[in-house]
């Protein structure tokens, strides 16, 4: 993990840690949604199906106006990665 990433206030293996619970939280899910192009970039369009197969409140980018539109069409929030970790923060 590359300490560019992190936030200024977040040590390595706190970041590891937190990234090791998360993993843990997580279930495999296949895709079986055809209903591609629906965004500009196939790999985002990958993202999107994996993000609607699995129910997921949000999706974690740093692209996200290449995910324009998602939040109202799916109801997923698409956020950065500091974001995400001040709605962790709070959420935990």
């Amino acid at each position: 993990m590359s300490a560019d990433h992190l936030p200024p206030d977040v040590s390595r293996d706190r970041m590891l840690g937190l990234v090791r619970r998360f993993a843990g939280l997580c279930e495999h899910r296949e895709i079986h949604f055809l209903w591609r192009p629906w965004l500009a970039d196939a790999d985002d369009d990958m993202i999107l199906q994996l993000a609607v197969c699995g129910r997921a409140s949000h999706i974690v980018t740093f692209n996200a106006r290449d995910f324009a539109g998602v939040d109202k069409a799916f109801g997923i929030q698409v956020v950065t990665p500091g974001q995400f970790l001040r709605l962790f923060r709070i959420e935990s």
